[in-house]
Order: structure tokens, then C-alpha cells, then sequence
């Protein structure tokens, strides 16, 4: 048995980036891509704080929802799972990065908070967006 999940509670540090593509599946009307990023603090002993950045990655209908509601200083709630990218380059330096797929976006915070930083007020029930991954567990 294993298990990759993430769950972070952090605020957006900067509105999504999203990107349509063509899909190899003619049904696969809504594909496209959102990143976006998420600080998580944590409190030392000495009473210092220590920021974490997140890179996010958002497939298709939590895409869709993060081009919508996903804006700068939002508080939100993120359930995903870690994926990690490992490369060489050119000059053969090895590097890595790490990004969490979403599996469910909640908005967080106050309503005030949430509704300055949306273009739209928000429909009834979109307040979170949870996708379910083939079970080839690749987002595309």
C-alpha cells in the first residue's frame, strides 16, 4: 500500500496562470492548465516565522475554477498529491522541482475577503471543486 496526498492551508502569491492545449481525446473540451503558487508559515521557537512556497498545478475543471476564483492574497485549502520533475540540461546539471496536482480547491477566509478578490461572485457550490484523476493517476 502507498499513499501521496497533500493538504496545505496557505494564501495565493500570485492570480493562476492557465494555458489551454489540444488534447488527443476529441471529447476533452475543457483542457487546459493552471499554476499558481501558495505560502504556508510556520512559527519557530524563537518566535520567527518561516515562509514555504508551493508550486500548484491545476488540471481541467479545477483549472476552470482557478482561472475564475484564484486571485492574489486569497486564502484557500488545497487536498493534492506531490509530484516531483527531475531534469538534466544542457551543461548536464541535474535539477529537480516539486509541484502539488490538485485534487480539491476551497476557497478560505472571510467572504469579504474572497469577494474582492473575484471578479464574480461566486455561484452557489463553487466555493470548492474537487476532480478525480484517471486512474492511470496522469491529469491528461
Amino acid at each position: 500500500m502507498s499513499l501521496n496526498k497533500v493538504m496545505l492551508i496557505g494564501h495565493v502569491g500570485k492570480d493562476a496562470e492557465v494555458r489551454y492545449f489540444r488534447s488527443s481525446n476529441p471529447a476533452d473540451t475543457d483542457a487546459m492548465v493552471a499554476h499558481f503558487t501558495v505560502a504556508t508559515n510556520e512559527r519557530n521557537r524563537d518566535g520567527s516565522e518561516t515562509t514555504e512556497w508551493h508550486n500548484i498545478t491545476a488540471w481541467r475543471a479545477s483549472a476552470q475554477f482557478a482561472e475564475k476564483y484564484i486571485r492574489k492574497g486569497v486564502q484557500v485549502y488545497i487536498e493534492g498529491r506531490l509530484h516531483t520533475n527531475v531534469w538534466t540540461d544542457q551543461n548536464g546539471v541535474s535539477h529537480s522541482s516539486a509541484e502539488i496536482f490538485t485534487e480539491s480547491i476551497q476557497l478560505l477566509g472571510r467572504k469579504e475577503d474572497t469577494a474582492e478578490a473575484q471578479a464574480d461572485e461566486p455561484k452557489p457550490g463553487f466555493d470548492e471543486v474537487q476532480e478525480t484523476l484517471p486512474s492511470d493517476g496522469l491529469p491528461f
